[in-house]
């Protein structure tokens, strides 16, 4: 958890940097997605380890959410290419 954590945070650090380059609208709101996305996931990671010795639902339940939001993240950087 504390990887993804880590992950997370270094591939939201590169999303928040390229929204500041000029890019295409599309692009933009592909980033914008994105970050959003790999904010919650951050903040998720590191939620989650502490859920899983206390409330194994919960920690599911954030982790099935967050697979959603990375999935449409990739899609968006897709379409926008």
């Amino acid at each position: 958890m504390k990887l993804g954590a880590g992950i997370a945070k270094a591939t939201l650090t590169i999303y928040n940097e390229i929204i500041y380059k000029p890019s295409s609208p599309q692009l933009l709101k592909a980033l914008n997605c994105c970050v959003e996305a790999y904010n919650y996931a951050s903040l998720s990671f590191e939620m989650v380890s502490s859920k899983l010795v206390e409330d194994l639902q919960t920690a599911n339940y954030d982790v099935t959410v967050m697979d959603p939001k990375i999935t449409n993240c990739k899609k968006e950087l897709l379409d926008a290419k």
